[in-house]
Formats: structure tokens, sequence, C-alpha cells
């Protein structure tokens, strides 16, 4: 059986050249022997417009993934991975796979013309390398698996529209409309004849619309002060064979298997040389160049969530990723990890497409609902307005300014001198404020007023060395002003932890937390707490760790509403770990939470001090167990 392929033109090719088809890469000049006497050029049928010969096919449809765009446009799934977009002729067709990807509706409008086609009449006779040992790889290399054997010529245009309803309650309403105006399936779609122009505009106005259109063939198809609409590409696409007509140019390379030519066959058999099939991974490698650009929207949000912290917020599903820039640099590392992933097993496939790669590769959209995602309204309104701004700058007195609406007043004339009575009584008085201020310390007026204690002197007296430095130092001082840090109900074990440091470091300011999670472990007779989470609109902190869960609390909190008293137990030692063996948590709302058992155990009752308003975090020390734990007030 015969089959031909089809590869987008570009000007590098010639007959006879070898190809490989999976990459679309061209190979090396005269793998066959091209005859002129072989060449047939042959006119499409009759009927095209302006008496021109012509085939034309029109598509237009919904699709819902990057590779049915691929697929339409006869370009290789594994080449556009390979080189990280989509091209045509060696041309970025510069589609947006991020907008793609988080648009409602996207749709293609393909219109595909051949006025002629030249290829070879004849078997062409292949043309091995003289003194080179060939074996399948080697010839693979050289050779590719197929050769340009003709080449189509005409014109070929591809529009791509993609839609973003603007209100996201009115979506199935647009999309139901948009598809009503287009005549044709759930998949394909014309223009319908009934629909004017003004109804397709006022339903693409609730729209945010990106056309992409790429065409060779048929020269300027559209003025150059016209944007690119809906209604101005299907005009464009109904008059595009008319322009072929004026002016074609080859849009397709016609490719053929060594497989189907008797001269290689023969020589291959004698050598054992097998060329590779790629017809049985093309779904498979459609799927990874779906997954690819799924990252390549990733890393999109993940940059516009860098450029823009404020824009964003936590994921509401699990194990979000957190709003800093570690976070963020952290994930986009592991991103493309894997990506390079599925570009290793491209190359695979083609060095053996008969055996597909064993890889395990994350699906991406499950990573994408880990990602922050965007606000609704990033708009920051602070009230000013131009109104405001007059009211502001009236307050100012400008030197030279023509826009003054006010009388000058003269100056006030001066007071009559003081007499010798009043000279002798200022006299006095003068002498006995230079009196008192020789007696006053001499303090600098500009001193700057003492730093603030992060903690009361009572519960400094309960702090270790370590934390007794960190409150000690003036720079910590002012740097955690804004927080209060409590006594811990534990005892020293593990690691420290303190959220007040990554909540100071975070890209924006980090908001009161919204979500509290508290897990215990069985230890020995007892329970102690293995595990805390505090989830904020920013970022996640945890401490602790995941595993075996004989208890767990949680509470979320409205925007409003915080924690404003917390009661922790110390558990009894069991193999040298006492540990938080009972947690009750009270907020502003009236919801009270509690787990463990306080009976017998050593409870602390905590309050934020005064000028605070509720909990902002925790500091302590944690291993496998949280080993001591301790408000954060803020």
């Amino acid at each position: 059986m015969v089959f031909l392929l089809l590869a987008p033109y570009n000007d590098s090719m010639q007959l006879g050249q070898g190809f490989n088809s999976f990459l679309q890469l061209p190979c090396m000049n005269g793998a066959v022997e091209v005859s002129e006497s072989a060449l047939k050029t042959q006119a499409a049928r009759a009927g095209g417009v302006s008496n021109v010969s012509q085939v034309v096919s029109y598509s237009s449809r919904f699709v819902e993934k990057i590779s049915d765009v691929v697929r339409s446009m006869n370009i290789s799934a594994a080449s556009s991975i390979k080189s990280g977009t989509i091209e045509v002729s060696g041309n970025s067709l510069s589609v947006d796979e991020a907008k793609f990807a988080s648009s409602d509706l996207n749709a293609v409008v393909s219109v595909k013309v051949i006025n002629q086609t030249t290829q070879m009449t004849k078997n062409p006779r292949f043309v091995p390398m003289d003194g080179v040992e060939m074996d399948s790889e080697k010839f693979f290399d050289y050779y590719g698996d197929c050769y340009i054997s003709g080449f189509m010529e005409g014109g070929d245009l591809h529009g791509i529209v993609s839609m973003k309803v603007l209100d996201a309650s009115k979506k199935s309403e647009v999309e139901a409309a948009l598809k009503g105006q287009m005549n044709g399936t759930a998949n394909e779609f014309t223009l319908s004849e009934g629909t004017s122009s003004s109804n397709l505009n006022a339903t693409m106005s609730q729209t945010e619309a990106t056309i992409t259109m790429n065409w060779s063939g048929g020269g300027q198809i559209k003025s150059e002060d016209e944007e690119w609409s809906l209604e101005s590409m299907f005009r464009a696409a109904a008059a595009f064979p008319k322009n072929v007509a004026a002016c074609p140019q080859r849009t397709w390379a016609i490719l053929t298997k060594y497989d189907n030519n008797r001269s290689f066959l023969e020589w291959a058999d004698k050598r054992n040389i097998k060329v590779p099939q790629f017809s049985n991974v093309q779904q498979y490698t459609s799927d990874l160049l779906d997954m690819y650009m799924e990252y390549k929207n990733n890393l999109a949000r993940i940059q516009a969530c860098t450029a823009n912290p404020a824009g964003f917020k936590l994921s509401p599903y699990r194990n979000p990723v957190n709003l800093s820039i570690e976070s963020m640099v952290k994930e986009r590392k592991l991103i493309k990890a894997e990506m390079k992933k599925i570009v290793d097993v491209i190359d695979q496939i083609n060095n053996n497409p008969s055996v597909v790669p064993a890889v395990e590769i994350e699906a991406p959209e499950v990573w994408a609902t880990r990602l922050p995602v965007p606000l609704s309204n990033t708009t920051l309104d602070n009230g000013f307005n131009p109104t405001k701004a007059v009211e502001v700058l009236s307050g100012f007195s400008f030197v030279n300014d023509p826009i003054v609406d006010k009388a000058v007043n003269p100056p006030a004339a001066a007071e009559p001198a003081p007499d010798a009575a009043l000279k002798s009584a200022m006299a006095q008085v003068q002498q006995s404020v230079a009196q008192t201020a020789a007696e006053l310390p001499q303090v600098s007026p500009f001193a700057p007023p003492p730093l603030a204690a992060l903690c009361s002197q009572e519960i400094y007296e309960t702090l270790n060395e370590n934390e007794r430095a960190f409150v000690d130092l003036d720079d910590n001082k002012r740097l955690y002003a804004n927080y209060r840090f409590d006594r811990a109900t534990g005892h020293d074990g593990g690691g420290p932890f303190n959220d007040a440091t990554d909540l100071q470091q975070a890209m924006i300011p980090v908001t009161w937390p919204s979500h509290i999670e508290f897990r215990m472990i069985q230890w020995g007779p007892s329970r102690i707490l293995r595990f805390v989470q505090v989830i904020y609109d920013q970022m996640q902190l945890q401490h602790g760790s995941d595993g075996t869960v004989a208890e767990s609390m949680s509470i979320d909190l409205a925007p409003d509403e915080r924690i404003s008293r917390i009661r922790l137990g110390k558990g009894h030692e069991t193999w040298g770990v006492e540990g938080v063996a009972f947690v009750e948590v009270h907020t502003t709302s009236g919801q009270t939470r509690s787990m463990g058992n306080e009976e017998g155990i050593e409870v602390i009752d905590y309050y934020p001090p005064g000028g605070y308003a509720g909990l902002k975090g925790f500091w302590g020390g944690c291993g496998d167990v949280l080993d001591k734990l301790a408000p954060i007030w803020g």
C-alpha cells in the first residue's frame, strides 16, 4: 500500500531529498535519483475561480486541544515539542498557548487550495552511499524514513480564534449564542446565512477574543488598515481561493516512504535495514504535545505571579504553592524538569518508535491546581480621583502660579516695642529657663525612641538561649515590631521554626490566617501533635510530618475573624518526648474547636497581649512530631 504524507513546504526542500517525517527535519540531498523526464505537473480539476483549475477545501470547527490545531495544519507534534512552539515554514505561528488554554471557546478556520501538483510518475532509483557500512540506525540518521517525491502549489490559510467570556456567570449563555449563530454540528461550524453582523458583534462584545492568522499564497488578503475580526476572517477565507488563483505558491511537500520504493527494498533486504514506522505513536505524541503546552501555560502563570504577586492568591486546592520568590523559583525548576522529560521521550521515540518509553510524567492539570490563582479584580481602589487631587493640590502654594483666585492681604502692621518693665520680666523668664535646661540631662531631641520588646519579661525567662538571642537583637525588634512572641508548650527538641520570618520575607503583605489544621499521632498510651498547618491567602506554612493520623482538627476563618484564644497542654514524657497533647482554639466569631485530652496535664491559656488582634502564626521546634509550640500574635 502506498502512503503519501504531507509536510509544510519551506525553501530548503528539494525533490529526492531524504526526510524525517516524525520531526519534520530534512536529511541528505539525493536520497533517490530524480530525472526531469520522470516529473509530471498536473493541474487540479477544473471549476476553480477565474477559470483556474483548483481543488478547494474549507474546514471550520471548535477545538479543545492545541494538538487539534497542529493536526489540522499537518505540523508534526514532535517537532512542535522539540522547538517549544508551533512553527510553519520556519516561521512561528505565534499561537498564544496560555491564551488558548485559558479560553472558553477555541475555533479553527482552514482553507486549503491546490492549483497544481508536481511529483514523480515513476519509482525513482534509491541512491546508496558508497563506502559506508550502513545499519538501520545510521540509515535513519542519514536518510530519514521517507523522501520528498513532489510538491503541491496553491495556498493554505489558517485562522485561530480564542474567546474568553468576560462575565463568568454568562459563560454558558454566550457559548450557546456563539454556536447558535454558526451553522454546523457541535464541532464544525460556518457563519450562518441568517446571522447579521450586528448580532455576531453583539455576542462577541461579551468576550475577549484573540485572532491569529497564518497563510501562504494569495498575497495580501486584507487591507492593512483593517483589524482582524471574526467577520473579516470569514470574508478573507471566502475570497482566499480567488486570491490564490492570482498569487499561488508551494504549500506542501509530498513525502513517500522508502518501504514503497522497489530499488530501496532490494538494497535494504540484503543488509537487514529496517525503516522506523511512526504511525502507531502519533496519537501518543499528540497527547505529549498537549501536556507540554499545558506546562508552558503553568510557566506563564508563574511568571505572571512573580511579576505581580499582589494580583494572585493561594490556590484553594491541596498542597498549594506559596506566594514567595523561593517557592516560585522552585516550582519553575520542577516544571521545566517535567518538560525536559517530555522532550527526552520524543528523542527516545525518534530513535526507536517500536518501544514507548516508560517514563512517569505528572499531569500538568494536577500541577495547575496547586499554583496561585489570579484575583478576579486586582485593581486597588485607594479612593484617589482627579477631584480629590485638585482638592489636595489646592492646599499648596506654588511660585508664579497663574491659577490663583485669592486676594493677597497686606502685611500686618508692626507691633509697638515693649516697655522697660516688660523687658525685665522677659529677661527673668529666659534666665530661669536657661538654668532649668542646664540641670536636665543632655539628650538629643532627635534620638529615636527605645525599641519595644518582642515579649514580656515573664515570657523571656522561659525562652532558651537561641530564642533569647532572637528577641534581644535590635534588628529583629525593628523587623518584627508588629508581632509578639508567646511562651511554648512542650520542651526543646527537633529543629526550630518561626512563622514570623516566613511571613516577613513574603513578596507581598500576608493577610490573617484563613484556615488552620492540627493532626495528632498515637504516641504510646497518649496522643500528641504531629502536624500543624496555617493557610493564608498568599501562602501556607506547615510543621511536623505527614503520616498516620489518630485525630485531627481544622477550622476555617472568615476574612474578619481572628483566633483570640488558644489553650495548649503538655503531654507526659514518653520515649523521651513530651510534645503537645491538647489543643483548644477560640475565635472572635464564637467558634471553638478542641482535640486531645486535657485531664491530668499542664495546660497553658494563651491570649493576645493588649493592642494585638489575634493569632498570626507559630514558633517552636519539630521533627516527626511537634516537640513544642508557641503562638505568635499580630
